[in-house]
């Protein structure tokens, strides 16, 4: 990777697109029109979670459920500036103008793959366009249900490998939502306790799996 490549991707880093609360609170779009993360804080524990692979080919960042992909254009930055190697997949339902800018940002430097597709059918495609692809890093922030939540964690499971971590969003305890996803992790870890184990380390709006 050049020098000039390594700063576009610092660039891209280094300003991220943040939501501050009033821009949440008035829908008001950031600089990138992304107001999906609760502040860098967040993103920075969520990145964190994104550690060095091990060796294995066809190796996978997957995101379920992306807004406006910005915080998909994070992940592939971090990654590919840190030499990860890992591939990037994201779905939506809703297909907005703003997933192609933000996806172009990176597209020179990760091979990110976009489904416009309900999440029940982007596993299935997935793997019939990438046969055998497996995840290092999964991060849910598509429809925040109890049923929803344990849907993607079962189909996920097959392709997780030992250590990847997996990432649900807006899972803070104040809110309905919050506290279905909270249980459908925690169910989830309790039917398959021997392969896998909620982080203790959390944020509010952010809990985190590992695959033992």
């Amino acid at each position: 990777m050049t020098d000039d490549q390594r700063k576009k991707l610092k660039e891209i880093l280094d300003n991220p697109p943040i939501a501050t609360a009033d821009d949440i609170r008035f829908s008001k779009p950031t600089d990138r029109g992304c107001v999906y993360l609760h502040g860098k804080g967040e993103l920075e524990f969520l990145l964190s979670n994104i550690r060095k692979p091990p060796m294995i080919d066809n190796l996978w960042i997957v995101e379920i459920g992306t807004g406006k992909a910005g915080t998909t254009t994070q992940m592939a930055a971090y990654s590919a500036l840190n030499g990860y190697g890992l591939k990037v997949m994201t779905c939506s339902v809703d297909h907005r103008p703003e997933i192609d800018k933000e996806l172009a940002l990176v597209k020179d430097y990760v091979n990110v793959i976009y489904y416009n597709t309900p999440n029940r059918d982007v596993w299935h495609r997935w793997q019939i366009d990438f046969p055998g692809a497996k995840i290092w890093f999964l991060f849910l922030d598509g429809s925040h249900n109890y049923a929803h939540v344990c849907n993607d964690l079962w189909a996920a499971k097959p392709y997780l490998i030992s250590d990847a971590r997996i990432a649900v969003h807006d899972t803070q305890i104040d809110t309905e939502y919050g506290q279905a996803e909270t249980r459908a992790m925690e169910d989830f870890c309790a039917w398959n306790k021997r392969d896998f184990e909620l982080m203790d380390k959390i944020l509010e709006t952010t809990r985190v799996i590992r695959r033992k």
